[in-house]
Formats: C-alpha cells, structure tokens, sequence
C-alpha cells in the first residue's frame, strides 16, 4: 500500500515543477522573438499571470539619454493620465542608482521614513504601481517594471518577490540583447548609406563628364537648326540624334536617382541580369575614362533570383568600381553569370566579375573583407565588408581569387530557394 504522501506527490505537481515550466515557457518565448515591444509584452503578460496582478508597465531607456520611455503597457481598462516617460530626476530613479532590489508601496506609507519617500509615493501612484522592479544590465538601469494590485487586494508574499526577481532579471538580459540588436541594424544601415552616398560622389562626377558630350552635341544641332530647317536630312538626322541622348541622359539620371534613394530592405523575385545591366550603365563612363572594355558571359533562362534589387546593385558597384581602379587602361573586365550547385546542394545564381588589373596581394587576401581594411590612398574600407554583409543576409556568399599583376576575380552566389531572409 502506498502510503499517504506518495499519494499526494504522484496526484499534485509540485510548486517546484510548476515553476520550473512557467519558466521555461517563459524563456522559450523571449528566444522566438526579436522585436524589442514583443519581449516587454511577453514579460508583462507573464508576470501579470503569475502573480496575479491587475496592470504592469515597463519604462526603457532611451539611448544614453538617461530618459526612460513606457515601452509597452498591459492596463485596467478605463486607466487614464499614465505617464509616458520619467527622467533622471525622479526619486524612484535616484533610489535604483543605490538599491537594486524592487520596492513596495507600502514601505513608503510610513510616517518616520525618507523624506523622499513621499515623492517616491506620489510617482508610484502615478503609475498605479503597488510595487516597482528595477532592469539593470552590466550595472546599468535599462529600465523598470511597475505592478499593479494583487487581485482581490491580496498583498505581495515573500515568494512574489523571489518570481518577480528571477522573471524581471531574465527580460533585462534579453531586452538588452534586442536593444543591441536593434542599434547594430541601425549601425548597419547608418554604414550601408555612407557606403552608398561615397560610391555616389564617384558616379556623380563621372556622369557629370558624360553629359558634357551629349550636351554639346544638342546645342550644336539646336543652333544650326534655324537656318537648316527647311533641310529634312538635317531634321531627321537632329531628332534622331536628339533624341537618343535625352534619353540617354535619362536613363543615367534615373539610375543614379534609384541607387542614391535610401530604402529599406525589399525582397522581391528579381532578373539578376537586368540588376547588372542597371550597374553596368552606371559605371560605363568611368570605364570608358579608361578605355576599358567591359564584356558579358551571361548564361541564358536563368530563373529570378530573390534578392534586393537595390542592394545587389549596390555589391555589383562595389566589386565593379573596384575591377575599374585596379585595372590599367585598355584593360578588360569580364561579367558571368551562371548556375552554380553547392557542396550542399543548394542551387545558386553564380555572377563572376574577372578583371586583368593589378590584383591583390596574399598578405592582404584574407583581409579584404575586414571593416576599415584598405589598399588605397582614399578608400574608407567599408564598400567589400558590407557588400559581403548583404550577400549573407541574403543567404549568399562572396569569394574572391586573385594574383599579383594578373588580375581579380569575385564570386557572388545568390541562393535560388533561401529558407528565410530579411
């Protein structure tokens, strides 16, 4: 016969294995998300469903501001005034930059207390909060979480405390680690730009030298064209000739427009053929400064590859700017593209750009992609790094081979079925 406590234990979970699942659904959710509202919202809704309070809110901080911003918020309805943001002046935030264990409403209630606890008081019932939980990260305070009232006015147990600790110590570091995230995007995206804006003060210039010969070449036609008119050979030949430069013009500034926008990140079905004729026309003119020929090995009834069509365009620019400066005049560059399977056996759309420049050295091979590494006098060091940053967010890859005095060549692939991008 069993006795009666193997009864109990085999019939009633315990509060150990009760906690020890709350917690690891709670840790379970915080690691599927990255949206920094989306980990405060699953932090409120869990303590609020494990103490059983009635609202909770939780302040961030907003960059070194030392201000801190209501992130998310799960309140009673008919809640009205709440604030929306505190600073450095509050005595809650005083009190947290020498205590780092939460606080209670009832411990400022007292008559022979602090005399900034009743400041303190009035703070926490502006936020409705019967108890406040303070975020610190590397010795930080990242934020605070504010607690309504337990349900029925229960008051908070010794054991609430200890949840409340553990949970509130958990979303600290994971919110931190989205707020990183977060700022190394903005980073990133912040150096993608530099990048685009110095590849476009180099395209700038070249397009202001190519518009000079098509520009001449109307004014020349427009001020013969009065005492010719009446020649048809010549009006055929003025609105043939005419025409074909303005639309050339148009085309270059329409491209040069496009490359400069800033955008965000657009995935779409794309003609990798039709991104590297869009780049080709943009550095056509610095490639003819040096008469440099520019020919193209493309295989044909290759499938749209999912990409970011602005983004490619700005890796192809990178890697062609750089075919054109280290090859010497009269030189070739070579554009390929073709399918390409991987070890793996993912398919790829493989573009190769070979030049017959001056190549790069082996010491400075197994660098070329590091941030700020540079083999030129002006060069910032950024263009090959982020370019291969926005290869692998689209699950690619980019190689390179070289020799010295014999030329370059890059290997860009593309994958043709990604299992998740952007």
């Amino acid at each position: 016969m069993p006795t009666t406590r193997k009864r109990v234990e085999s019939q009633v979970p315990s509060k150990y294995e009760s906690f020890l699942e709350r917690l690891r659904n709670f840790c379970t959710a915080l690691a599927a998300v990255q949206d920094l509202k989306l980990v405060a919202k699953i932090t409120l809704k869990a303590m609020i469903e494990l103490i059983g309070v009635e609202g909770a809110s939780l302040f961030f901080l907003h960059g070194e501001e030392e201000e801190y911003f209501l992130l998310e918020s799960i309140l009673p309805q008919g809640t009205t005034d709440f604030p929306r943001s505190f600073g450095k002046e509050n005595p809650v935030f005083r009190y947290f930059l020498k205590e780092r264990t939460l606080i209670f409403r009832e411990k400022f209630t007292a008559v022979d207390g602090n005399p900034e606890w009743p400041d303190m008081l009035k703070s926490m019932d502006r936020w409705k909060a019967f108890c406040v939980l303070p975020l610190h990260s590397n010795g930080r305070l990242i934020g605070i979480v504010t607690l309504g009232q337990k349900s029925e006015g229960q008051t908070y147990t010794p054991e609430d405390r200890d949840l409340v600790s553990i949970f509130g110590n958990l979303s600290a570091s994971a919110l931190e680690n989205r707020k990183l995230i977060e700022d190394l995007k903005r980073l990133t995206s912040h150096i993608e730009r530099v990048d685009r804006l110095a590849s476009l003060g180099t395209l700038t210039a070249a397009l202001a030298h190519e518009l000079r010969n098509p520009v001449a070449a109307i004014k020349v036609f427009t001020q013969l064209l009065p005492e010719r008119f009446d020649d048809p050979e010549f009006r055929n030949d003025f609105l043939q000739i005419v025409s074909a430069e303005v639309d050339r013009i148009s085309t270059l500034l329409k491209e040069l427009l496009e490359f400069a926008r800033p955008s965000s990140p657009r995935m779409e079905a794309a003609n990798i053929h039709t991104i590297i004729e869009s780049t080709l026309l943009l550095v056509s003119t610095e490639a003819k400064k040096k008469r440099i020929r520019i020919f193209r090995d493309t295989s044909k009834d290759l499938p749209l590859v999912p990409v970011d069509p602005e983004q490619i365009k700005q890796v192809l620019l990178n890697v062609l700017i750089n075919a054109i400066e280290a090859t010497e005049e009269e030189g070739k560059i070579l554009v390929k593209t073709r399918p390409c399977i991987k070890s793996n056996g993912q398919t790829y759309i493989q573009v190769v750009v070979t030049d017959t420049g001056c190549g790069i050295s082996h010491d400075s091979l197994d660098s070329i992609f590091r941030p700020f590494f540079t083999t030129k006098q002006n060069g910032s060091g950024l263009g090959l790094s982020i370019s291969r940053q926005i290869i692998q967010n689209h699950k690619g890859t980019i190689d390179v081979e070289s020799e010295p005095n014999k030329g370059t060549t890059f290997y860009i692939n593309l994958p043709l079925h990604p299992e998740s991008l952007l």
